[in-house]
């Protein structure tokens, strides 16, 4: 995939990954910590090209947007910050996460 193609993934195609990895971490995890963004990455199964450094955001382009992701998964309920830096996962995100991984 070159990163043409990977600027073409929608930030909802980052949410389940990124709710699955919250459980898998115990529910929550520091916004810095790097399991949080490598668990995504794998379940993602991102190139190493688009997982590459860019320096307008000063960090991969796809981990400024995973930030958007959790924006968006705050403002649906289903994660929170209970404290500055710190992503959850909540009740509906669980279920979210139980209801479409049901196969």
């Amino acid at each position: 995939m070159t990163i043409e193609e990977s600027q073409k993934r929608l930030r909802s195609d980052f949410e389940l990954p990124l709710l699955k990895i919250l459980i898998e971490m115990g529910g929550s995890a520091n916004m810095t910590d790097e399991n949080l963004y490598n668990g995504v990455a794998t379940k993602m199964r991102l190139t190493e090209a688009e997982r590459s450094f860019d320096a307008r955001h000063a960090r991969p382009k796809w981990a400024y947007e995973l930030q958007w992701v959790r924006y968006n998964l705050v403002r649906k309920g289903e994660m929170e910050s209970p404290k500055r830096g710190v992503w959850q996962i909540t009740a509906e995100g669980r279920k979210r996460v139980r209801r479409e991984t049901r196969g």
